[in-house]
């Protein structure tokens, strides 16, 4: 791996510089620039199919404290030094990208741009991520069957779909401890099955009905709920993101740039303070179910 550093003027002005700072794989064999290969889990340049391993530790993510109320982290204030941040010009995302590439095709939006990288900003880097698993050839040859099944699918999808063009990319993610202690009254309710007769023409019929028998309850319960996670992205269909899964923050790869090399990295959008609001009501209604699950009433 090699980090570069070059400047440009802007012809507007002549004097604003900005400085692109970015990591480059090149190949030892030929030379070209490599990219990382999910089959290998190793970068593979795509010319010669050499390919060399990535040095990258599992990992259980690191935790810091967090004050919501004064909105400061104990975690170090990482800066984006040897990444190019750049902008979509369409949708706003902000995304990492491993190298030099003048013109980009926006992951989330397919509009395509001419790189104009951020000057340095204050950002929390990551430090630990899960390596993409699907090759794209792959990827293309999932889509492409899936489009296959969507038989009543408009023509004009069906030709647009064959133009698509994967793109790779990882999701911010920040994981929330909370330990919770809550106090709670209410009403616990018993149902009960009731025997009871009734007259219908002349005749008597016996009849059943549910009867609910309440009863006070209250308490208190503290329960600790550890890696809540929550993607920090503005960018992505929540429905969609719930379809992926969860995944394991106790077995993660330490944070490497070769990750990115022919992927993209989206900057996260939410940060610590607004993810944490949005958390907390997903916490205490977990806690609010599990109070109930623990009473044991109907």
């Amino acid at each position: 791996m090699e980090d570069i550093k070059s400047t440009e003027t802007t012809e507007a002005t002549k004097e604003v510089k900005t400085e692109r700072s970015y990591h480059a794989f090149p190949c030892k064999s030929c030379g070209n620039r490599m990219v990382f290969s999910p089959a290998d889990a190793a970068l593979l340049c795509p010319y010669c199919k050499a390919t060399e391993e990535i040095k990258s530790d599992i990992v259980e993510a690191a935790e810091y404290l967090y004050d919501p109320e004064a909105d400061t982290a104990s975690a170090p204030n990482w800066d984006a030094e040897g990444e190019v941040i750049n902008a979509c010009t369409a949708c706003g995302a902000e995304v990492v990208t491993d190298g030099d590439d003048m013109t980009l095709t926006c992951p989330f939006c397919g509009n395509h741009y001419v790189s104009e990288p951020h000057p340095s900003l204050p950002i929390l880097r990551p430090e630990t991520l899960v390596p993409h698993k699907l090759a794209r050839e792959e990827a293309d040859r999932r889509f492409a069957t899936w489009v296959k099944r969507r038989y009543f699918a408009p023509n004009a999808f069906r030709k647009q779909s064959h133009k698509t063009e994967m793109q790779g990319v990882y999701l911010p993610y920040f994981t929330y401890d909370t330990d919770l202690s809550t106090s709670y009254t209410g009403q616990g309710g018993r149902h009960r099955t009731v025997t009871y007769t009734v007259r219908v023409n002349g005749k008597t019929e016996t009849r059943t009905k549910t009867v609910t028998d309440w009863y006070p309850v209250a308490g208190t319960r503290q329960e600790f709920f550890d890696d809540t996670p929550f993607c920090a992205s503005t960018h992505v269909d929540e429905k969609l993101l719930s379809k992926i899964g969860a995944f394991s923050t106790k077995n993660l790869n330490v944070y490497n740039p070769a990750y990115l090399a022919g992927f993209f990295a989206e900057r996260y959008t939410i940060g610590l303070a607004d993810g944490y609001r949005r958390v907390r009501p997903t916490v205490e209604a977990q806690m609010e179910r599990n109070i109930e699950r623990s009473l044991g009433y109907d």
